[in-house]
Parts: C-alpha cells; structure tokens; sequence
C-alpha cells in the first residue's frame, strides 16, 4: 500500500514540472520589452568584425632601430689590458755623503725607455804570465839556500871561486830516514870537501839553521884544520826524539867572523841528517815517517 501511495506522488510531481518547463520564462518577448535592442546589436556586431578585420589585414612593422649588442663580460682568469694596473716607479732618494749638502733625488726611468744595446761581442783578454827568476837546481844537502848569508863575509876571487864553500861528499852514518830507537844516542858522520880558496882552522864551527831538536847544542865546533881540496870526515853526537816519527835537522858551517856559508854553487845550501823514530812492538803494524 505504500509503495503505490510513493508511486503516485513521483507521478505527480513529474507531471508538475514538465507543465512548468512548457511555460515561456518572460511573459512578453525581449524585442517588446527593451526598443532598438536588436539594431544596437547588429551595430555593435559590424564594429566588431570591422576591427577584426584590421587587426588581421594589416601586416607588422619590422623594428628599425637596432637592438644593442650584448656587453662581454670578463671571465675569470681572463684580464684586458684596461683591467690591468698600470706599474708608476717611485723615485730614489741618495744621500750626498756630506750632512750639510742636500741629497739628490734621482728620478725613476720609465719602462718604455730604450735598453741599451747588448754587446755584439765578448772581448778576449788572454793572460800573460809574468816571467818567473829561474831557480837553481839544488843537489843533495843543498836546503834553503836562503838561510845562509855571507856574501859580504865570503868574497870570490877572480876565478868565480869562494873563499868558504863546502862539497857533500856522502853519508857515513845515519843514511836517510835510518830508524833508531826513542831516545836513541848516536853519532851522525857526514864526508865534505873544501872546495873554497880559504883554510878551515879550528875557528870553524857547525851551526843547525833548522830543523828538529836532536840534543845538540850549537855550535859544535869543527876542530880541526881542513886545506882547500882536503876531504874530511865531520861528526855530531845526537839523541833520538821519545815520540815516533820522523825527524830532520839542517846544519851549515860558520867561518871565524860568524859567517854562515855551506854547500851548493853559491855557498848557501844545507847538510842533514834524517832519522825515524820507531817503537818494535808497534812498527809491525804502523810504519813512522
């Protein structure tokens, strides 16, 4: 029963709004209500499509002025030469040297000024050596001809001779470098000649001139007399230094007026004796001077 009662009403309120919907919304048409409406639409509508028609039909003016060109930007790591800064020198100030004197402010040169011309070429300075005074060769007891003097005290004659001058002959004891014991006594023998124009008397004596200290204590005296050509025997009493190494002593003659004179062309080379101190035990294994 109620479900045809809610039929019924659906029916009926369908036929309400179609009746409805067939009703015209205005009573009187819109032409009536509101006089010339459709000549201000027709006017309006001729308007429109006329300004639509020159907006389509007319063509587009071109830009004639030209658009700026874009500025470069520098990048990084990249400068211009106005970037750059520009180097000023700054001028020097040099003192005169004289505290009353103004000091001279020297203006600083730009780096535009012209370099001086280099040099073509490099000029060649050859030495030359200085001449040298020939020395004389000296033979064997002939040490520093130098220390001697007498030249005024030992007069040659007219043959070139000297009146003192003393020959080696040879080494009697004691050669060269001979080893001997620390503290060692002995006695050194040296051979020479008179081969001067003047005699040797017990005046004479031997004096070292340099050297090592082997226990003597000149001068020694000659004691005896030796001719012009006589070949003698001269002999020294020495001691050995404690220390091992090796040892020298220079000696040369003295006339009676204190007048050094010794061996050589001129008189004025030396005679030596040369030792090498060495201990038993020890000189298996190391070798002294």
């Amino acid at each position: 029963m109620k479900i045809i009662q809610q039929r019924s009403l659906i029916v009926i309120m369908a036929i309400a709004f179609l009746t409805s919907a067939c009703q015209p919304l205005l009573e009187e048409p819109l032409e009536a209500q509101v006089p010339g409406l459709i000549h201000t639409l027709a006017v309006q509508t001729m308007a429109a499509d006329q300004a639509l028609s020159q907006l389509l039909h007319t063509p587009t003016q071109s830009p004639t002025q030209a658009l700026p060109s874009p500025t470069p930007t520098s990048q990084p790591g990249s400068a211009t030469a106005a970037s750059l800064p520009t180097y000023t020198p700054l001028p020097t100030l040099t003192p005169s040297g004289d505290r009353h004197a103004p000091d001279t402010i020297q203006q600083p040169t730009s780096p535009t000024d012209s370099a001086p011309e280099r040099a073509t070429s490099i000029p060649i300075i050859q030495a030359t050596a200085e001449p040298q005074e020939q020395q004389p060769v000296w033979l064997k007891g002939e040490k520093d001809p130098s220390s001697a003097s007498g030249d005024a005290g030992n007069p040659v004659n007219e043959d070139g001779k000297y009146c003192n001058q003393v020959q080696f002959v040879q080494d009697v004891t004691i050669p060269d470098e001979t080893p001997v014991q620390p503290g060692e006594e002995f006695t050194k023998i040296w051979q020479v000649k008179n081969i001067g124009t003047c005699t040797w008397t017990h005046d004479y004596s031997l004096i070292v001139v340099w050297g090592d200290d082997m226990g003597t204590r000149p001068p020694v005296p000659l004691g005896q007399v030796v001719q012009p050509g006589e070949v003698t025997d001269i002999s020294i009493d020495m001691k050995a230094p404690y220390l091992p190494a090796c040892y020298f002593t220079y000696w040369m003659m003295v006339d009676n007026q204190g007048n050094k004179f010794g061996t050589g062309s001129i008189a004025k080379g030396n005679f030596w004796v040369s030792v090498s101190v060495t201990v038993p035990y020890l000189d298996k294994y190391f070798r002294f001077g």
